[in-house]
């Protein structure tokens, strides 16, 4: 059964259910009012009728005919002597007078203590003649005899059956009007839900969606389907993105692969080469070798964004960058300067700790060993968010100085894209995923990356030229 379906058949269920309680509630209420208007129009009747009775209401006066003095309508009355036989009628005829009706006629008393004219005190019963129920009230005239008022109950149950039918009629029309409105209402309510379940499926099978999803509101479902659009756009970025590394690492594999091969190729043709040729050809393919170890490692890291996995932690960013300098300089026997504020930061420190090493390595790279010491500073944005990448404050700035030739202004705004090197820095050793590892860093922070060429007269050690290139921290 479809959710429509269920909605539509909950939302009558519950309409019938209140027009049912509303039917009986209502119809129980007016048939009790009516029996209480039967009622009345008993003692009323029997009110007027012992006003007729001698001695009790006008007893010094002829009676009237009693068709003239008593207008009944529906209702019969009986007079009944203290004997407990009926000594006169009015209205309709009496057909229920029962023996307990003449023993009340028949109780001698030394008065009544009623005042006349008002007949407040009887006995009501309902009963069964040949032509159905009547109500009947029976008021005793101790040392008269009796007054027995009679109605029919005929026009009261036909008036509450009618109301019943007429009510189950209207009843009946209400639900089926509140199921279809409730289909009507579950099926707008539920398209989007419909195109999503669609659109998965699809999804499913053949990984991507013909059209994009069409907006949907701003309630749950229109929220839903908007996080699933953002959700497919995010997965197709992804997989064009994972395709794209796919092509350029096919590509960037190549180079060491050929010359592995053409290597191995000569030491295989020529396995009695001297030791003059042999050395440079085995230093040749260690370095290939290593090469290629470094960037599938790199490759490996940006394809899979193993970095998110890791447990953020709260960082200390001085301590972290110190260690990355200290293992900088025990590496390539180079000085690497330290500016960092005691500032710290959430993330997580092998993610940091390797966008700050890929700095560091990127600037001893293309800087001399004779130059100035490349610099790492860390430090918080300004107040007022002026920093390179305009941060706001709570942000964290992280960036390296260093003193070598500069990027070519052509190249400037493609250094963090993923194999990106510049024509100068094709011969130098390295895989162009560096900066790109740094962006995705910066990106998983919340940060950004920036990169620029430093003014000739530079202002840390006294040095020229170079570049700086760094990443910021949202410091949540």
């Amino acid at each position: 059964m479809s959710l429509r379906l269920k909605l539509a058949l909950l939302s009558a269920a519950l309409v019938a259910l209140a027009v049912s309680v509303v039917t009986f509630t209502s119809s129980t209420l007016i048939g009790n009012r009516l029996d209480q208007e039967v009622d009345r129009s008993l003692v009323d009747a029997a009110t007027r009728a012992e006003t007729l009775v001698p001695g009790r209401g006008r007893p010094s006066r002829p009676r009237p005919a009693p068709p003239q003095g008593l207008q009944l309508g529906p209702v019969g009355v009986a007079l009944l002597s203290d004997r407990g036989e009926v000594s006169s009628s009015f209205g309709f005829e009496v057909n229920s007078i029962t023996d307990g009706d003449r023993a009340l006629a028949r109780l001698e008393g030394a008065g009544d203590p009623r005042r006349p004219g008002r007949a407040t005190t009887g006995v009501f019963s309902t009963r069964s003649v040949e032509s159905g129920e009547v109500r009947a009230l029976t008021v005793p005239l101790p040392g008269t005899g009796a007054i027995v008022a009679e109605r029919s109950l005929d026009e009261v149950r036909s008036v509450t059956g009618d109301l019943r039918r007429r009510s189950a009629l209207v009843g009946a029309l209400v639900v089926a009007a509140a199921a279809a409105l409730g289909w009507w209402l579950t099926r707008r309510a539920t398209g989007p839900l419909d195109r999503l379940r669609l659109a998965t499926r699809e999804l499913a099978a053949t990984g991507q969606l013909s059209e994009p999803l069409p907006a949907a509101g701003s309630d749950e479902v229109g929220q839903l389907a908007g996080s699933f659009s953002t959700m497919v756009t995010e997965l197709e970025a992804s997989r064009a993105q994972q395709r794209a590394l796919v092509e350029d690492a096919g590509h960037e594999l190549r180079t060491p692969l050929t010359s592995l091969r053409l290597n191995l190729e000569v030491l295989a043709r020529y396995p009695e080469l001297p030791e003059a040729e042999r050395a440079p050809l085995l230093a040749d393919l260690d370095a290939e070798v290593t090469e290629l170890s470094k960037l599938t490692n790199e490759i490996v890291e940006l394809a899979t964004d193993r970095h998110d996995a890791t447990i953020p932690a709260e960082l200390d960013l001085a301590r972290l960058a110190e260690r990355v300098a200290r293992r900088a300089r025990r590496r390539t026997g180079r000085e690497v300067l330290v500016e960092a504020d005691a500032v710290t930061a959430w993330g997580s420190p092998a993610q940091v700790e390797r966008a700050m090493a890929n700095l560091v390595d990127n600037a001893l790279k293309f800087s001399n060993a004779g130059s100035a010491s490349p610099t790492l500073t860390v430090r918080s944005a300004p107040v007022d968010g002026g920093g390179p990448d305009e941060s706001a404050h709570g942000t964290v700035l992280i960036e390296v100085t260093d003193h070598g030739p500069g990027i070519p202004p052509e190249d400037l705004p493609f250094v963090f894209e993923r194999f990106h090197r510049s024509k100068a820095a094709r011969a130098a050793p390295g895989s162009g995923l560096g900066l790109a590892i740094v962006a995705s860093v910066a990106a998983g922070l919340g940060g950004t990356t920036w990169a620029r060429n430093n003014p000739n007269s530079g202002s840390t050690g006294g040095s020229t030229g170079g570049s700086t290139v760094g990443f910021s921290i949202r410091n949540h």
